[in-house]
């Protein structure tokens, strides 16, 4: 590489301008700005597995260059992706403690995809979940929306009952689609797939327009899959995290983020310490054959988590055979008898409802305890739909984001502006927020 030309902050190509940044608002909890970050960060870095190694970021290096026209052409590879989470307590635990509550989870995932036809892209591969010893292990594939699983081993935590051998070793096809409907209810397959090929583009265009990672300096070279490897150094540039962050926040939905959004990034990312990453590139081939980083969460009281990930990529553009199982029984046919998929997913949309209704009552209670046991203005005296309908009652502009990060809507029929939740005060001062089970048809109701 020539030294004259720097190391630089691995963004987007020189042809796409970097969007000035605007004013925006934030005010949500630690937590939320934390999971924020972590999206961010490793979005960018994985992008959702495969597009991660499809959609790999440009820098102003030549060989970088290179191995980002070269990624254009993969349409297939292996892979192999170990994610390992430690957890350090500030208490000392005895030796007992520490075998019944491991302080290491790792996650390996390895296998072979093939996205030669965009509409029809093929995966397979095994997951095992080791705590140290193994817990868990499955092998997948994927064939378009239908996805294969097989349970190589999972503890008998009781959920299948007296019917594990049942699902062991057994390949189970999963419509993918199927379960959308079924969860999504009210919405059109056309519906959901618009809305999930439109969120899809706007996280691919807002990393188009961020470069939360710079290149700091060139190490040895290695010897890696066959042939000799440029190896890079990296690091994440907090600066830029910060802003990709807000706009991690309105992809969710927060329009109004808040007067203290740059305080409370810089709060958590003070919390939030980056090694060093490794990017691997071909010497021979200018593929990506290897990217890895770390991080570590520091909370309180020497408590705190870390994070260390790596993944392998090789055999691109090598001929796999990808194939549905030969033998294996439909989600339906295997627990059709024990679970009746459909009130399982009503059953889960009726939970959420129930959350939703006491994250709203509850956002009302501490409104009123910080303007002197007043509610917000206008509050209705009979039931009301909330939302920004006009024949609804609009909580949001006065909750939101002080009170709730967004205004939560009916997980089946709700939009912004009939949330398909109702409200209202009742004679005696208290508030009422309710809507409808999809399972009984019955009042879902909460009182504060």
């Amino acid at each position: 590489m020539n030294e004259d030309e720097p190391f630089g902050p691995i963004g987007p190509p020189e042809e796409v301008s970097n969007v000035e940044e605007k004013k925006r608002r934030f005010s949500v909890g630690k937590k939320g700005t934390i999971i924020a970050i972590l999206i961010a960060i490793f979005s960018f870095l994985t992008a959702g597995g495969v597009l991660a190694y499809k959609y790999v970021w440009l820098a102003p290096e030549r060989v970088f260059g290179r191995a980002y026209q070269k990624m254009q052409d993969v349409k297939t590879y292996a892979y192999t992706m170990n994610l390992s989470l430690t957890y350090k307590s500030g208490e000392k635990l005895t030796d007992l403690a520490s075998l019944l509550m491991p302080n290491v989870y790792t996650l390996t995932m390895d296998g072979e995809a093939d996205l030669t036809d965009p509409g029809n892209i093929k995966q397979s591969g095994h997951i095992a979940i080791k705590a140290p010893l193994e817990l868990a292990s499955f092998d997948l594939r994927t064939i378009g929306e239908i996805v294969y699983v097989k349970i190589v081993k999972i503890p008998d935590l009781g959920i299948f009952g007296d019917q594990l051998d049942s699902y062991v070793n057994q390949w189970i096809e999963i419509d993918y689609q199927k379960l959308m409907d079924q969860f999504y209810a009210g919405e059109s397959a056309e519906d959901l797939n618009a809305k999930v090929e439109e969120a899809s583009t706007k996280w691919l265009e807002l990393f188009k327009n961020y470069a939360p990672v710079k290149i700091t300096r060139e190490l040895d070279s290695v010897e890696l899959h066959g042939q000799s490897m440029f190896r890079y150094e990296f690091e994440v540039d907090k600066e830029e995290i910060k802003k990709m962050v807000l706009d991690v926040q309105k992809l969710w939905g927060t329009e109004d983020l808040g007067p203290n959004a740059m305080e409370k990034i810089d709060s958590t990312l003070n919390e939030i310490e980056f090694t060093k990453g490794e990017l691997y590139i071909g010497k021979r081939d200018n593929y990506i054959h290897k990217m890895k980083m770390g991080m570590s969460l520091n909370i309180e009281n020497d408590t705190g988590y870390g994070l260390d990930f790596d993944m392998e990529f090789k055999d691109h553009n090598k001929e796999f055979n990808i194939s549905k199982p030969l033998d294996y029984k439909s989600l339906d046919e295997l627990m059709g008898v024990y679970i009746n998929p459909g009130s399982q997913f009503a059953s889960a949309r009726d939970a959420q409802r129930e959350a939703d209704l006491l994250s709203i009552a509850n956002a009302v209670y501490q409104y009123a305890a910080e303007n002197n046991g007043k509610v917000p203005g206008n509050m209705p005296s009979e039931l009301t739909c909330i939302g920004t309908n006009p024949e609804c009652y609009d909580l949001g502009k006065q909750i939101v984001p002080t009170y709730l990060p967004s205004m939560p809507f009916d997980p089946a029929t709700g939009s912004n502006g009939d949330t398909k939740y109702y409200i209202f005060l009742d004679e005696n001062g208290r508030v009422e927020a309710s809507s409808s089970s999809e399972l009984t048809g019955e009042a879902i109701t909460v009182e504060r």
